[in-house]
């Protein structure tokens, strides 16, 4: 897949048009990494600033990357129902 094909699915997944990729999937994605950059990053600063990242406590870092790993789940739930009810929709179609 070349940049461009790329940057035309990231187009249509949030456009009215099929698309490949989901767009509750991206979601998901940034939150998991941004969840995960936040923590890497506190540990990090830590390890190399110790006067960096004083101000910065510990607590409040838990809770915003708790935050956004409980939108990724919920995120994930969400397509997982959507997956269980899409052949309930088509079974009672054919009925």
């Amino acid at each position: 897949m070349t940049f461009k094909e790329f940057a035309n699915e990231i187009y249509l997944t949030f456009s009215t048009k099929h698309s490949d990729l989901s767009s509750k999937k991206i979601e998901r994605f940034v939150s998991f990494m941004l969840g995960t950059g936040m923590i890497m990053l506190y540990y990090i600063g830590r390890q190399m600033c110790w006067k960096c990242s004083d101000s910065i406590n510990v607590n409040d870092v838990l809770l915003l990357s708790g935050l956004l790993f409980a939108y990724g789940g919920f995120n994930t739930t969400q397509i997982r129902k959507d997956k269980n009810d899409k052949p309930k929709e088509n079974d009672t179609t054919n009925v």
